[in-house]
């Protein structure tokens, strides 16, 4: 049985987020410390939504279509943020913890 997520379709898909990460976080591949790519697949039940939790039955698909996740350490930041971007130009950055350590609500 073939792999549901071949490796030409993960190097395809990393030619076209890295250097949107690094383009988007403006850096280069030598400031990052590291990057972790993740893949979680889109999901139809073809019987019984919101049945599951109360104990019905379901049948649950998994998609090849579904969200791509590269997520990376850019040593020049010392701040400890999450900033996130989209291949859509959309952009969101959240403090997480000030520097005295402390979590930032703002």
């Amino acid at each position: 049985m073939p792999p549901s997520y071949p490796d030409s379709r993960i190097r395809a898909t990393l030619a076209v987020m890295k250097p949107h990460f690094y383009k988007t976080f403006k850096t280069h591949e030598e400031d990052v410390e590291w990057l972790l790519f993740t893949f979680a697949p889109g999901r139809v039940n073809f019987y019984g939504e919101h049945v599951d939790y109360m104990g019905g039955y379901v049948c649950p698909a998994g998609l090849k279509e579904g969200c791509h996740i590269l997520v990376g350490r850019v040593k020049r930041y010392s701040d400890v943020k999450l900033r996130f971007a989209t291949t859509r130009d959309q952009y969101l950055q959240i403090d997480c913890v000030s520097k005295d350590g402390v979590h930032n609500k703002d």
